[in-house]
C-alpha cells in the first residue's frame, strides 16, 4: 500500500510538473479524475505505464473538450433531429402546399414522404462514405440538395444519433468537431449534417473531421456550387468526397406520376413545357403553376 501510495504520489507531481495541456483547463477535475483511475489500478493491481497514464490523460482532454463544446452548442449549433420529430400534430396540408411551391425543403417534409427516394443518390452518398468520413453533395440552386441528404439520414437505422449543424464559422468550428468527437467516443455511429454556406467555417470542419478520421462520425454536408467556391472548398485539401448532384429526366417522371397536375396530360407535356433540363424543384413548381418559378422570382 505505502509503495502504491508513493507512486500516486509521484505520477501527479509528474503531471502537474510538466504542465499537461490536457489538464490545464481544470486542475482539481483532471486531479479527481486521474486519482480515480489510479486507486481503480491499485485496488485491482493493474500496473500503471507511462504510455497508459499519457493516455489516460489524453482521454480527459478529450472528454473535457468534447463536453464543454457539447453544452456550450447543443439546442442552437448542434440540434438532435429527433427534435424535429417530437412533436406530432403535423399540418400535412400546408407542409406539403409549401413543397410544392419551391420551399426549401425541412426535415418534416422528408419524414411525411413528400419526397421522392432518389435511390440512385442515396446509394452514391453511401458509397462515398464507405471510404471517406465527410461527403459533400455539390449542386447548384434547386436541385434538391436538402432533400436528398435528409432521406439519407432519416433512412438510418436510428435518427437518435443524427445531428443538423448550423451557423458554423472558422471560431467555433474546432469546438464543433470536438463535441462532436466526444459523442462518437461512446462507440455508437453519430452523423452530423450541415448546409453549408460561402462562409468558410464548415470548410475547416470538413478538414478536422477528415483528420480525426473517427470509423463511426460521419459528417454530410450540402452546398451550392457558388457557394463552395467563395469559402475556398477543395476536397483535395479537406480530405472529403464530393457527389455532383443532377435532376435527371426519369426523376422527373417520378415526380409527375406523384403529383396530380390539371396543367399538363401527359409527362411529355410536362417535360417539354420545363425544357427538358433544369432544378428539380422548377420542375415541381411547374407541375401546378402557369408561370414558372424563375418568372415568379423575376
Amino acid at each position: 500500500e505505502e509503495s502504491c501510495r508513493i507512486s500516486l504520489s509521484d505520477l501527479w507531481k509528474e503531471a502537474k510538473r510538466n504542465q499537461h495541456v490536457e489538464t490545464k483547463a481544470s486542475i482539481s477535475l483532471a486531479r479527481d479524475y486521474v486519482m480515480s483511475y489510479m486507486y481503480s489500478c491499485c485496488r485491482c493491481r493493474i500496473a500503471i505505464t507511462e504510455g497508459s497514464w499519457r493516455k489516460k490523460l489524453a482521454d480527459f482532454g478529450l472528454q473535457a473538450s468534447s463536453v464543454r463544446g457539447y453544452l456550450e452548442n447543443y439546442g442552437h449549433t448542434i440540434v438532435p433531429l429527433s427534435e424535429y420529430f417530437a412533436e406530432s400534430g403535423y399540418n400535412t396540408r400546408e407542409l406539403e402546399a409549401t413543397y410544392r411551391a419551391g420551399a426549401n425543403a425541412i426535415p418534416e417534409h422528408v419524414a411525411l414522404g413528400l419526397d421522392i427516394e432518389r435511390p440512385e443518390w442515396q446509394s452514391k452518398i453511401s458509397k462515398a462514405f464507405e471510404s471517406r468520413s465527410v461527403v459533400v453533395v455539390r449542386a447548384p440552386s434547386g436541385q434538391g440538395k436538402s432533400t436528398v441528404c435528409y432521406r439519407w439520414l432519416i433512412d438510418r437505422n436510428s435518427v437518435s444519433g443524427v445531428f443538423l449543424l448550423n451557423g458554423i464559422s472558422p471560431d467555433n468550428a474546432p469546438e464543433i468537431a470536438a463535441a462532436l468527437r466526444g459523442l462518437a467516443a461512446q462507440g455508437d455511429d453519430v452523423y452530423a449534417y450541415l448546409e453549408a454556406g460561402p462562409s468558410a467555417g464548415w470548410v475547416e470542419l470538413c478538414t478536422e473531421i477528415s483528420r480525426l478520421n473517427h470509423s463511426n462520425l460521419k459528417l454530410l454536408v450540402s452546398v451550392r456550387e457558388d457557394d463552395a467556391s467563395r469559402a475556398g472548398y477543395d476536397s483535395s485539401r479537406t480530405g472529403s468526397t464530393d457527389v455532383f448532384l443532377r435532376f435527371s429526366r426519369q426523376e422527373a417522371s417520378e415526380l409527375y406520376a406523384r403529383y396530380e397536375t390539371s396543367l399538363f396530360p401527359s409527362f411529355e407535356s410536362a417535360w417539354n413545357a420545363f425544357g427538358g433540363e433544369g432544378p428539380l424543384l422548377e420542375f415541381i413548381y411547374s407541375l401546378n403553376n402557369k408561370t414558372t418559378l424563375r418568372q415568379k422570382l423575376e
